[in-house]
């Protein structure tokens, strides 16, 4: 009996972009959340978007800053939440090669040890990875939105795609399921901008000439 060559390297490849798109999950989540806080502004933003219309270009780079802040508390959180959790579950095995070395006071302190050095590599690598994801999308986004003149579904789609594509930079050598993961995150990041309030009204094209404020509100 002869295997099917072919069908088993198309499984493993199907699961190799599951994989990968449950790897980004966390990174896409964190711009939905991101995405979900501002699509209710306050008062004064709304206010000041109606005064000035033409500061798109500083309204699209305080974004993208903001998305940046955004990465490190979302990678500290993740750390705390997901990282720290799963270490706290492991046996003292794991961090101890020879219990037998120690006393009980003395491995309660390595432990603890080990555990705080883990748990800030990945708190490092976590906030990397949320601080690449994010300031990409955004960095991406706004540079589109810029050079097109346009605030359209296509910035965000672009901007996901490329952050996509960075985060699993790492998977080089699975360029399908790697391209998968990054369309997967454009078109997510795509559906997250047409699913906020105030998309269709900003789906236009934008022009740098300064308006003239309306009134004397727009001046303070």
């Amino acid at each position: 009996m002869r295997l099917n060559t072919a069908s088993i390297r198309s499984l493993f490849r199907g699961r190799s972009c599951a994989s990968n798109c449950a790897k980004v999950l966390p990174f896409v989540a964190s711009l939905g959340l991101s995405s979900g806080i501002d699509a209710f502004p306050s008062r004064s933003t709304t206010e000041l978007a109606q005064c000035a219309s033409s500061s798109f270009e500083n309204d699209c780079t305080s974004t993208t800053a903001l998305l940046l802040l955004r990465g490190i508390g979302a990678g500290i959180a993740w750390t705390i939440s997901v990282d720290f959790y799963s270490l706290l579950r492991l046996p003292d095995r794991v961090w101890l090669k020879d219990q037998t070395l120690y006393s009980a006071s003395q491995r309660r302190r390595r432990i603890a040890k080990e555990v705080t050095k883990t748990v800030a590599l990945l708190c490092g690598r976590n906030v990397l990875g949320f601080i690449t994801f994010l300031g990409l999308f955004g960095g991406v986004s706004c540079t589109l939105e810029i050079v097109r003149h346009r605030k359209d579904a296509l910035n965000p789609f672009f901007g996901g795609f490329v952050a996509g594509l960075a985060v699993l930079a790492n998977e080089i050598n699975k360029p399908r399921a790697v391209l998968t993961s990054a369309l997967f995150c454009g078109i997510t990041s795509m559906g997250l901008w047409l699913s906020m309030p105030t998309s269709g009204s900003q789906s236009a094209t934008l022009t740098p000439k300064v308006a003239e404020p309306a009134n004397q509100e727009c001046l303070l």
